[in-house]
């Protein structure tokens, strides 16, 4: 799930608690607009995370159990890991098919070339106008900060 502008609606705070009450894994914040509710079908932790490619991000994992007991993987707060990963230079966007296998990772998207890019584009804010790959590539960049 993306939430848009979340630096003027909400805290770290609010995030993690919609992080926790509908199952995600981690909240994603950085160098972008926007903050990216990541879901993952196993308990995330720190050794899990790769640093980023071209941008600058935290990555704030639920850890809690079932029980609501908190087991982080940082000691940070009490619901919380935080993971901060150094950035590589910004690059240009990869092959359209990165860019889509990538959109369909990070945004939790489906389906062909030409629906996935035009989902990310309403997903990420970017104006579906131009060809598969120019739209591609302005998703990519809008994602990657």
């Amino acid at each position: 799930e993306i939430i848009h502008n979340w630096r003027g609606k909400h805290s770290i705070e609010e995030l993690m608690r919609k992080v926790e009450k509908n199952g995600y894994s981690a909240v994603c914040v950085g160098s972008f607009g926007h903050a990216a509710l990541k879901k993952f079908p196993y308990q995330l932790t720190a050794g899990h995370c790769k640093p980023s490619s071209g941008y600058t991000n935290t990555l704030y994992i639920w850890s809690g159990a079932e029980s609501g007991i908190a087991v982080p993987a940082v000691e940070e707060a009490p619901y919380m890991a935080t993971v901060v990963v150094e950035s590589e230079p910004t690059r240009e966007p990869p092959p359209l098919r990165e860019i889509v296998d990538a959109l369909k990772r990070n945004l939790g998207l489906d389906g062909n070339f030409e629906e996935v890019v035009n989902a990310a584009c309403l997903q990420l804010g970017v104006q579906p106008t131009g060809s598969l790959p120019e739209k591609a590539d302005a998703c990519w960049r809008a994602m990657e900060g």
